[in-house]
Parts: structure tokens; sequence; C-alpha cells
């Protein structure tokens, strides 16, 4: 397996995952104050991140532009910028957006950051809320795009898969990034599972609600629960099952390998 950038310790476990339970998950203070993160990973070098975000009331991100997709989902409360409210469902920064936002009555999210932020060479270094910021001259190459894509849950229908019991919300193909991933919300049904499948990169879960069990070809199974995180390394062999139910986010970087034939259940 290649070495994992996550620098706070996630539980390995055999087979190439890794577990945290909300509970787990320490915040801590990120940038001015009302501010806060709840890590599972980060690389500061590629300004990647995983976890989740905590704006208090009155609060702002301070300016700044992302150099790649960033994709968090609003467990509560809002966020506002020039473009407008954003208040259900996903919010999408594309490379290039550009944007200061404020929450006014505090908010919560999940996020996954695929690239560095940078902030105005003025900004102090203890203002910074994102993982892996960088300082530099910024200049919005395209201004009639918008800093963020909301898609509240109602512009996403559920649609059915091959395997009994689960949907999926299609919620980003990386079109136009020069990527090729995915981001889906799958909901599983009670006693539904999906199949062994081998993982060619990395897979990154996270419990809405529900219960989830990964089990590994060999080895121990992780298990989270509602606000808790799976992942899966780069050759994984993994089957995923719910007992009682589930809501899921997932961020596939490429197609798995079913072990026993069938299509990849990510969107591909």
């Amino acid at each position: 397996m290649p070495e994992s950038p996550m620098i706070i310790p996630a539980g390995a476990l055999a087979g190439g995952l890794y577990a945290r339970a909300q509970a787990d998950l320490p915040w801590t203070s990120a940038g001015r104050a009302g501010l806060r993160l709840a890590m599972v990973y980060g690389d500061r070098e590629r300004g990647r991140f995983l976890g989740l975000i905590g704006f208090d009331p009155m609060t702002r991100s301070g300016l700044h532009q992302h150099l790649g997709p960033a994709i968090s989902y609003f467990l509560a409360g809002s966020l506002d910028d020039y473009a407008g409210p954003m208040n259900a469902g996903f919010g999408i920064n594309l490379k290039g957006a550009t944007h200061d936002a404020i929450s006014y009555d505090g908010c919560t999210l999940v996020s996954r950051l695929e690239a560095p932020v940078i902030y105005p060479e003025e900004t102090p270094a203890e203002l910074d809320l994102h993982h892996g910021s960088q300082r530099g001259a910024i200049v919005n190459p395209n201004p009639e795009m918008p800093p963020d894509i909301n898609l509240p849950l109602s512009m996403l229908p559920a649609r059915p898969t091959r395997l009994a019991g689960i949907t999926r919300r299609e919620v980003f193909d990386y079109h136009g990034t020069g990527t090729d991933r995915r981001c889906c919300m799958l909901a599983m049904l009670p006693g539904s599972e999906i199949p062994a499948f081998e993982t060619a990169a990395p897979l990154d879960i996270f419990v809405v609600a529900g219960d989830l069990v990964a089990k590994p070809a060999r080895g121990r199974a992780a298990r989270a629960e509602g606000a808790g995180f799976i992942v899966a390394e780069p050759g994984a062999r993994v089957s995923l099952h719910s007992g009682f139910g589930a809501n899921l986010i997932l961020w596939s970087e490429a197609p798995v390998r079913m072990l026993r034939g069938g299509r990849d259940p990510f969107g591909f």
C-alpha cells in the first residue's frame, strides 16, 4: 500500500481501511475566532483535506481562491457569498473559485478539498481556515463563473442501481476538471450490501446517517455510524454492508473492480 497522507492517525485496519467515529475527531480552532475543524486526514503540500468544518454565527472564511475542486455537504446551517445563499445539499467549488463566505446563523459542513487554497499575501497566517493554504496574488481568471455550485437534494434524483436495496444520487462527475472522479450519495436499505470490490485509487465515505460495515478480504472490519468516516486506500479489497440502513456520501477517484463481476456502483 502507498504511504498514507493522513496526519491524524485514523486507526489503521488490515487491508488498507481506516475508520473514524465523530466522537474520536477532536475539534480544533482554525483561523479566525469562530472557525473550527475536525480532520480525518490532511496533506498540506497537496492541499488535501477530509473532515468537518464548523462556523459560528457571524463568522467569515476570509477571502480565498480554490486551486482545485472542493465538495461540501451542509449538515446544518448556511453560508452566503456574493453569489447568494447556500443552505442545503452540496456546495461545489471549482478551480479558480474566489470568494469570502460568511455564516449568519452558523453552519457545519463535511468537506473534501483536493487542492490548495490561496489567501492574499497580507492575510495573517493565524487567520487561515483551509488546511494547506498558501499565499499569493489572487486574480479571478473567470469572474463570470459562480464561486459555488449549490445542489439541493431536490435537484439530485435518487435512481435505482443494479444492487438490491441501493439507490444512488449523482452529485458531481468532475467534468471539466481534468480528472475522472465521482462524488455520489448512496441510500442503502437495511440488510443491503455492495459485494467485494478492489479500489484502484482512494475511496472516502461519510455516513450521513445509519450504519456501515466495510469488510476487508482479510482482517478486522471497519465500522462507522452517523457522522463517521471510512477511508479505503488504493488496492483495498472490501465489501460494504448496512444492517439497519444507511445514507452515505462517497468520493471515488477511479472506478473500482468488482471481484465477482458487475458494474462500478459509484457512478462511473
